[in-house]
This record gives C-alpha cells, structure tokens and sequence, in this order.
C-alpha cells in the first residue's frame, strides 16, 4: 500500500493532534478530505457540514457498497493533546481526552479505504454528536446509496449491539426537588413499557433519562408525569429505538469478521443509543461495532496499537464478508 503513513497508529496519532470539539471540527475533516480525495475518492459535503467519501463506483458497481459511520467531535477540554506511544498503548500527555471516541475507529475506517478494498465503500463522518447526535440526525441521507453498514462507535471490537431502548430526556421544572425527581422516576418505572430511569445530576438536576421498549411509551409517560407535577414538563425522545436480527446478514458478516481476527462475538443491546439509532430510524440498517479503547471522555483515554491493529482487520474482513444484497439475503430469510 501506498499510504501518507506507514502504520494505522500513526494515522490515528495525525487524527488525534487536531482538537475537535462539537462544532469545531472543520481542520480534521479537511485533513481526512486531504487523504481520501487523492486516492480517488470523492468527497462531499451535506448542508450541516458532515462528510460524505465514497469509492469511485459506489454508484455504479453492480453490488452496494459498504456504509462506514463515525463521528469527527470530541469532548474537549481545550488542553493540548500530544499523543504519545507509551508501551504499546495510545495516550494524550497534554491533559485533553486522546479522542479515541471516535477517531480510533476514523483512523481504522481510513486505512482500509485507502488500501483500497475490492468492494465500493461509503464513509460518513458526522459533526456534533456528543451534543445529541445533532449531525446524524440532520443528514442527508439522499447523499449514500447504501442502505446498511456499521456504526463504528462502539467501545469493544467484540461487541455487535443489535438493539436498543428508546432514550427519552424528560425535563421537570426547574423548582422540582430530588426527592420528586425519584419519586417521578420510580413511578415511571411501574409502567410496563419503562425499563430503566436515572435522574440527571449537576446541570441535567431537573432532567429524566427515561429508557422504554417502544416509542408509544410517550403517553404512559406523560401521564405519570402529569399526576407529580405542579407546572411545565417538557418529553424528548433523545434516540429512536431499533432492533436488528441475530442472524440478520448484517450481524453474521460481522460476527465471521471478528471470528477472524481472533475474537468471540458478543451479542448484545445498548441502552442509551448512539448514532446507529438515528441511521436505523432512517431506513439505513446499522448495527454497532467499534475499536476496544478505555477511558471514554477523560484525560486517561487509551487504546492500544494492538487494538486499532485488531479492528482493521474486522472492517476490512466485514467488507469482504458483506452479502452483496443485503435486501434479497433478507428477503431469503424472511426478515423483509
């Protein structure tokens, strides 16, 4: 491979050097558009600003290309990054986060597109997730001609999340108390369709994490909430729900793919979501994966060279296990 770097830790290293906080992230994708272009890939850009590369015959090839999702921003703190090699293990040394979320999986992402895999490929790289999954959920969707991919931000190369509750943000008044905020939230927790609550803290006090079974659970909500408050509520649904087959082609491309880099597969479900909701919600099948890293958001964050290593070989195994309909391998199962 004629590649600008010599390893995909030192592609993620380059990553991680520019700061991107949410709305900041134009240096960084200027650079990975400083990548992709040359190597062929045309880059585009939709109305809020997230990145489109697709392979040269993404829209012509006779199969559909592979749909890769991530995210540019960072939680920065404004500190610098300096991101060192330390036995082995990726860390910032400038008191910032490293911005393993989500580089680490751009970095991977990148570097199996620039060895130029025989399959058409799709990336998307989203501003202003870690506000709300703002740029998901403005994005155009026109722009992909794919209709299935990966979502690569999950924490551990092993795990496939295949489901996922609906997160609902219920915002009281201001002058609630916690003692009402827990009495509100174990109310909640009485309706069938609630599995899980959490009161909000520091800045989120007067807020609900309300996690349900279904998109319906607006109403019982509502109705609760009525019953315990004096004044103005306010019910968000803060990322849709979605459930993928166990043995949906998706699922079991991934699941051969890191089998072959070495892992057992996890099957699991997410609770709070994360931009795979918002594509599913969409018409775009996803399924969560992402690169093994520790230390979400803080200045501790880390990953391994191993394991960026690791989940290069995943994405590019998954590009060649991908079925090259994935609407008629449904269609064979019966899913559709």
């Amino acid at each position: 491979m004629d590649l600008p770097f010599d390893s995909v830790e030192q592609l993620f290293i380059a990553l991680a050097r520019i700061d991107s906080p949410s709305l900041a992230e134009d240096e960084l994708l200027a650079f990975v558009a400083s990548l992709l272009a040359p190597a062929g890939f045309p880059v585009r850009y939709d109305r809020y600003g997230n990145m489109v590369a697709s392979s040269p015959d993404a829209y012509e090839a006779a199969t559909p290309p592979v749909l890769l999702t991530c995210h540019g921003d960072i939680e920065s703190n404004g500190k610098p990054i300096d991101p060192q090699i330390i036995d082995g293990r990726i860390v910032a040394t400038g008191g910032n986060v490293l911005g393993a979320d989500n580089k680490a999986a751009l970095a991977c992402a990148l570097w199996v597109m620039l060895g130029k895999p025989q399959r058409p490929v799709e990336l998307v790289v989203t501003r202003n997730e870690e506000n709300g999954f703002v740029g998901a959920r403005s994005f155009d969707t026109s722009l992909v001609r794919s209709r299935a991919g990966l979502n690569l931000d999950g924490t551990d190369a092993s795990t496939i999340m295949v489901s996922s509750l609906y997160w609902y943000d219920l915002h009281c008044p201001d002058s609630s108390t916690t003692a009402e905020l827990a009495e509100i939230a174990t109310s909640l927790e009485e309706i069938g369709e609630v599995r899980r609550t959490k009161v909000g803290t520091g800045d989120d006090r007067n807020r609900i994490f309300v996690f349900a079974d279904s998109a319906e659970a607006d109403i019982a909500i509502h109705d609760v909430v009525t019953g315990h408050v004096d004044g103005p509520c306010r019910l968000v649904l803060s990322t849709p729900g979605y459930s993928v087959s166990d043995d949906d082609p998706l699922v079991l491309a991934l699941s051969s793919s890191i089998a072959r880099a070495g892992l057992t597969p996890i099957i699991s479900s997410e609770i709070v979501g994360t931009e795979g909701c918002i594509f599913n919600s969409r018409g775009i099948s996803m399924v969560t994966t992402g690169v093994t890293y520790s230390g979400e958001h803080t200045a501790e964050e880390s990953v391994t060279v191993d394991a960026l290593r690791q989940s290069v070989r995943i994405i590019d195994a998954f590009i060649d296990n991908y079925p090259d309909n994935v609407d008629a391998a449904k269609r064979r199962q019966g899913m559709l």
